[in-house]
């Protein structure tokens, strides 16, 4: 199977409504098993406010793509509003697009 970026778009979206509504659970069904962990950090006290998708760069295989999206956020002890950029990592693999990698910068 081919991979096609509208669907790797739809699948960027998805997975940030997912953070917004705090459904981790499916979040994680869209995480590269080696990178879960990450999921396990949002479930404690951080909830997002907005997450807004800046650009997505297909790499050259169309197998893998860069994602950079700014984020807000607050800590339910402290709610004052943050933040942050991230650089994201999706891979095509097994037939659907996952995200493998996360960055702050």
């Amino acid at each position: 199977m081919k991979p096609d970026p509208r669907i790797l778009s739809a699948r960027i979206e998805l997975y940030n409504r997912f953070l917004i509504w705090q459904k981790y659970d499916d979040a994680e069904k869209m995480v590269d098993e080696n990178f879960l962990p990450v999921i396990e950090k949002f479930s404690s006290n951080r909830r997002f406010v907005n997450i807004k998708v800046i650009k997505v760069n297909l790499l050259p295989n169309g197998k893998k793509a860069e994602v950079i999206l700014r984020r807000e956020y607050y800590f339910t002890d402290n709610n004052v509003v943050k933040k942050e950029l991230v650089r994201q990592t999706w891979e095509f693999k097994n037939g659907n697009w996952f995200l493998t990698g996360e960055k702050r910068f």
